[in-house]
């Protein structure tokens, strides 16, 4: 890998719309610096490495008319002329937080990102899965965290998936359970979710800790066990009423193997 100077660093971050924080010393592509956008001013830590690769989050808002700033009854309106019409079903938080849309097409209820529906991004209980759907759980000893979430390996291609991609950050997997579909995946995962937060359990790492995102939907290893939580991933896959003398069998000795 290219040893970069302090001067091509500079010069480099000049030309993708930054300003190289001044008296900081860089150490490395993957280190997190305070840079400065030119256009907006903000400094929220990135690596140097996406530097090029990923814009100013602040500006990206902006630039699709749903910063903060916005009011309610605009961001409703922006949902109702997106592809996938949807009506705004409570309080507007912000661009980047999930509220709970009504889908004119389809009429499902479904929580999803303002600025994802603006971008095309529709209800996730229609979505079609073209590959497998997973409910996946990750452990990240450095950061003494776990991480569950829901990814489709696309095409049989391991590399599309957010189990690799979390993988090189240093994120180790410790079980996956097969969905049939993503739907019942995402519910599975917001159950748990919420009974951690239900508990007074905060998220176990902070957004400048995820480069792809999901710092929602950790928790700190301090607070819960791994068994805990694989026993609850089973448990929701396959529910107690449904079982019987078959899938209880493979379903007990599924959880011994990964316990």
């Amino acid at each position: 890998m290219k040893k970069f100077t302090q001067a091509e660093i500079e010069e480099r971050c000049l030309a993708n719309g930054y300003r190289w924080p001044e008296g900081v010393v860089y150490e490395g592509v993957r280190t997190n610096y305070p840079l400065i956008c030119l256009t907006c001013g903000d400094n929220t830590p990135k690596r140097f490495s996406n530097v090029g690769h990923c814009g100013c989050k602040k500006c990206y808002g902006v630039a699709f008319g749903l910063a903060q700033t916005l009011t309610h009854d605009e961001v409703s309106a922006r949902g109702l002329d997106a592809d996938h019409p949807a009506l705004l079903l409570e309080e507007y938080k912000g661009a980047m937080v999930k509220h709970l849309y009504l889908f004119k097409d389809c009429g499902h209820e479904w929580e999803i990102q303002p600025n994802n529906l603006y971008l095309g991004r529709g209800c996730g209980e229609c979505f079609h899965d073209q590959g497998l759907t997973y409910l996946y759980l990750m452990e990240h000893q450095g950061l003494a965290a776990f991480k569950i979430g829901v990814t489709a390996v696309e095409h049989g291609n391991p590399y599309d998936s957010r189990i690799y991609r979390h993988g090189l950050e240093g994120w180790t997997l410790t079980l996956s359970v097969r969905f049939e579909t993503r739907a019942e995946a995402l519910k599975a995962e917001k159950k748990i979710i919420d009974s951690w937060r239900e508990q007074g359990f905060p998220p176990g790492v902070t957004p400048e800790q995820m480069k792809y995102g999901g710092e929602g939907e950790t928790v700190s290893t301090e607070l819960v066990t791994a068994r805990s939580i694989k026993e609850m991933m089973w448990s929701l896959r396959y529910p107690v009423e449904s079982w019987d003398t078959t899938s209880n069998a493979s379903m007990m000795a599924a959880v011994a193997e990964h316990a």
